[in-house]
Parts: structure tokens; C-alpha cells; sequence
């Protein structure tokens, strides 16, 4: 204990649990509470308790608590969550939701602050260009899980550790094929993204096989909003990128053609066909899928727009209220389903402070761009690659949020917070920012090869 609490020891300790949840945060596992409630616990939700109490410690010994001010504004968040419900509770034309389900959304969107702020925390500990190689070990981890999932599947393999993912769509180590795709279409541009910074060719190749199977892995998922959303971020990356680097892009779509070809291949032998199939019948089904969601979107809006547009009805009160709902707007929606819009789900269940108050660290993040802007642009070579990224990134994910509900998704929470810490930490050194981890102490760089301090283990 009391090497932990020696500040060489406590940065190792910290460095160490904050690499784990990087690559485990995607590790997932579907607990019922009380068969009332169904939440997804990730492997790192586990290792969070250390992390959190390795954190208040190192704020002990150095006497400080960096982006406090960020843990207080999104508490409001909690405050919000709980105005809106007891308010909802105590309107009798409101149907109010059971206290556990309640509850247990409060608890959800804690979490998601507590994976927030542990993402801001890491850059003081793990240097950037570590980030991206851990990453891409949890990613591996997930794609590996999938296929072996799909390859169980077609040859009736028993293996117990799997028996809960055994699909006919890609899972990963999910339990819904659309938040997968979600989470394939953030990590190819993470990969991408660091493709273009990374200097070792090992890590290069590794990335580029990624990225391959990520876009042939994106069609198995048969999630529609997940691929029209992929789609949409590519464009967006290319027509950003195009203008310094076209024949870069002309490789990248012959190489990504070759990877849908790869993944047809994969298909046939493996599953006979059965995965196209499924999404070619899908598309042609758009249209069911869209009322479904247009019905759904419909009720959210006259929960929130039209009766309830500051406080909504109370968080976790959509599913008990939407069929009443239906039913005077004459629409016919499926019982006690989530609204499938993340933006107008918010909004019926927490009106428009609890949209804004959602989204303070994307609007801190933007404003940081904005007003930094002149600089960013002087040193672009720099944080070309960074930006382009982060932009088909919010493209891809801001469509599927039409589609899906990723409000609670902990890699979202916990990328939003790494991002926030390097664009506030942005000119401390542009000319070596793969390389760096900003100090929890001093707000300044600690460079790879400065010899006197950091372990190995964190890069």
C-alpha cells in the first residue's frame, strides 16, 4: 500500500487499470435485473471501482483534481435525470415507469459520466500513440470473439464461453448486431486515423488488417442504419481527405472493394449465403422498418414537442407511455420498445435541458475547435489525420442515432473524454503530439524518451 501510494507507483497503477479498460470496455454481457430490467454489464465495469479509487488517491498525493470543473457539470446531468422523474412520478397523466427501471437508468448514465472522466484522465497517463495500439487490441478481441461466434454457429460447435453470442448476425461481444456496427464504424476510423500517424510498420500492417476485416465485418452485422451510417462517414472522410491525398483514397476503396469481396466469400462458405440474404431482404423491407421507426418518432415528438418539450415525461418513462400515445395519434408501434431515435428519445424522456445538458462535453469539445481554430489550421500536417477522423466519426455515429439509442454506449462516453483532454491539451506541443501524456500534476508534456521517469508498459 505504501508503494501504491508513492506517486512512481500510483502512475504505474493507474497507467495499468486505465489500459485494461481500454481494451475491455467492449466486452459485454447482458444481466436481467429482477427480470424487470435488462443491463449490459462490460468486463471493464469491474475494473472501474480500482480505477476510481487509484484516482482519489492520486489526487490526495498531488493535491489537486484535474477537470474537476468537468465532474460538476455533468452531475447537473444526475440532478436533471432525477428532477424529471419524480416529476413524471408525481403527474397522474403520466404513466411512471417501475423505481428499479427507473433507477437503473440513473445508474447507466452515472456510469457513462464515471467512463467520461476516467477518458479524460488517461492521456495524463498513457501517451497517444499507446492509446491507439491497446485500442486496437480490444478491437481485435472483439472481432476475434464474433467470428469464432459465426464459426461455432455453422459447424454446431459446443464452446460454453460462447453460447450466449451464438447468432445468425455478427455480435463481437455485443448482444445486438446494430450497436456493433456502431462500434465497427468507430474503430475503423480510430484505425484509419492511425494508420496515418503511426510509425512502426508492425502496428501499421495490424491496423490495415483491422480496417479490412472491419469493412467486410460491417455487412454480417445486417444492421441497416449501421451500414447506411458506415457509408456515410467514408464519404465524409473522403471528401475531406480528397483534396491532398486522392491516390491514398483510391487505394483505400480498391482495397475495401476487395474486402466485401473477402466477406461475401466468407458468407458462402461459412453460412451459405444466409447473411447477404438476410440484408438484401432487409433493404427491401425498408419501408417496414420505416414506419416502425417513423411511428415511434412520432409519439417521442408529442411526448416532448408538443406536452412536455422542458422536462419530458421522465426518464425511463417512454416505454410505459408510448401506447397511449399511439394510440390518440392513430400510428401502430410495437409495446414496450425504446423510441430508436437517440435525439428524440432524449427529448421525450428529458425534454430539451436534458439534450443540452447530454451533450456539454461534444459542445465543450466544438467550442475548444472553434476558438483555437487559427492554430489548428497553422499546424494541420499535424492534426490533419486527428480531425478528419473525429469528423466521420460524429457523421457515421450521428446517423445511426437516428436509428438506434447510443446514449448509454461506454466506448462514446469514454473516447468523448479522451478527445476532450487532447483538444484542451492540444498546444502544448504540436510537433511531437503522438508521442506525449500530459502530466496530472503540471500541465505540461512528458515525453517517451525522457528517461527518468514513466514504466514501459504505458509507451
Amino acid at each position: 500500500m505504501r508503494v501504491l501510494l508513492e506517486r512512481g507507483g500510483l502512475r504505474y497503477s493507474l497507467s495499468l487499470i486505465f489500459i485494461l479498460i481500454i481494451i475491455s470496455s467492449n466486452i459485454m454481457k447482458v444481466v436481467n435485473v429482477r427480470d424487470i430490467v435488462a443491463v449490459n454489464i462490460a468486463l471493464s465495469d469491474l475494473i472501474i471501482p480500482f480505477a476510481v479509487i487509484l484516482l482519489l488517491s492520486s489526487f490526495i498525493v498531488n493535491k489537486s483534481i484535474g477537470g474537476f470543473r468537468y465532474i460538476l457539470i455533468m452531475m447537473l446531468l444526475i440532478v436533471w435525470l432525477i428532477i424529471t422523474s419524480l416529476l413524471g412520478d408525481a403527474n397522474k397523466f403520466i404513466v411512471s415507469n417501475s423505481w428499479v427501471y427507473v433507477v437503473s437508468e440513473w445508474i447507466k448514465t452515472f456510469a457513462c459520466i464515471v467512463y467520461f472522466y476516467i477518458g479524460y484522465q488517461i492521456p495524463n497517463y498513457v501517451s497517444v500513440k499507446w492509446i491507439f495500439r491497446y485500442y486496437s487490441v480490444g478491437y481485435f478481441i472483439f472481432l476475434s470473439y464474433g467470428y469464432l461466434s459465426l464459426y461455432a454457429l455453422r459447424f454446431e460447435i459446443d464452446i460454453p464461453i460462447l453460447q450466449e453470442k451464438v447468432s445468425n448476425y455478427f455480435l463481437g461481444t455485443y448482444h445486438d448486431p446494430n450497436h456493433a456496427a456502431t462500434y465497427i464504424t468507430i474503430s475503423f476510423f480510430i484505425l484509419l486515423c492511425g494508420v496515418q500517424i503511426e510509425k512502426l510498420r508492425c502496428y501499421k500492417f495490424f491496423y490495415l488488417v483491422l480496417i479490412l476485416v472491419s469493412f467486410g465485418t460491417i455487412f454480417l452485422t445486417d444492421s441497416r442504419a449501421g451500414l447506411v451510417g458506415f457509408v456515410v462517414a467514408l464519404l465524409v472522410f473522403c471528401i475531406v481527405s480528397l483534396r491532398n491525398h486522392f491516390r491514398y483514397i483510391i487505394t483505400m476503396i480498391w482495397s475495401l472493394m476487395l474486402a466485401f469481396f473477402g466477406a461475401l466469400i466468407f458468407d458462402v462458405v461459412v453460412n451459405s449465403g444466409k447473411f447477404m440474404y438476410s440484408l438484401y431482404t432487409g433493404f427491401i423491407r425498408f419501408e417496414e422498418g420505416y414506419e416502425i421507426r417513423k411511428g415511434l418518432t412520432l409519439v417521442a415528438m408529442e411526448m416532448g414537442g408538443y406536452e412536455y418539450p422542458v422536462t419530458g415525461i421522465g426518464r425511463g418513462n417512454f416505454i410505459t407511455n408510448s401506447q397511449n400515445y399511439a394510440e390518440k395519434l392513430g400510428v401502430v408501434i410495437e409495446r414496450n420498445i425504446p423510441p430508436h431515435n437517440t435525439i428524440i428519445g432524449l427529448f421525450a424522456e428529458v425534454g430539451i435541458v436534458g439534450i443540452l445538458l447530454y451533450f456539454i462535453p461534444i459542445i465543450i469539445i466544438v467550442i475548444m475547435i472553434f476558438e483555437n481554430r487559427k492554430y489548428i489550421m497553422s499546424n494541420w500536417a499535424t492534426y490533419r489525420a486527428y480531425f478528419i477522423s473525429i469528423v466521420a466519426v460524429f457523421a457515421g455515429v450521428g446517423i445511426q442515432a437516428y436509428a438506434l439509442n447510443i446514449e448509454n454506449r461506454r466506448t462514446l462516453w469514454l473516447l468523448t473524454g479522451i478527445i476532450l483532454c487532447l483538444v484542451e491539451h492540444m498546444r502544448i506541443n504540436s510537433q511531437n503530439f503522438i508521442d506525449f501524456k500530459i502530466s496530472n500534476s503540471r500541465d505540461r508534456i512528458l515525453l517517451r524518451d525522457d528517461k527518468k521517469k514513466t514504466p514501459e508498459i504505458v509507451g
